[in-house]
């Protein structure tokens, strides 16, 4: 019997527990290119470009404007790079459209 009320102790704490900030985080969500004729994504830079390659040249935009950004790539639509801040990666997340970061604590 003791046995039965421990696990149902057990089972129902993660629920009353609040989460953590860190749990709480949003994720970053921005809108797709649209597709062409053949079912690809336009990344706004001709029809040849794929993603990895479009990639590339958003880091390189990023850099121009001042971005420490490194191994960039999409995620949800959105760029998501790694800039070093205090000595230390961290992965920041910007909008493909303006080039602004997105903050992940809203």
């Amino acid at each position: 019997m003791m046995l039965r009320v421990l696990l149902m102790v057990l089972a129902i704490i993660p629920f009353a527990v609040p989460l953590p900030a860190a749990a709480t985080r949003i994720v970053p969500r921005c809108d797709l290119p649209m597709k062409d004729a053949k079912g690809r994504f336009d990344w706004g830079f001709g029809p040849n470009v794929g993603e990895s390659k479009a990639a590339d040249r958003y880091e390189q935009m990023l850099i121009s404007s001042g971005v420490d950004a490194h191994l960039t790539r999409f995620f949800s639509g959105c760029l998501q790079t790694w800039v070093e801040v205090d000595g230390k990666d961290k992965m920041k997340f910007y909008d493909p459209e303006t080039l602004e970061e997105i903050p992940l604590d809203r």
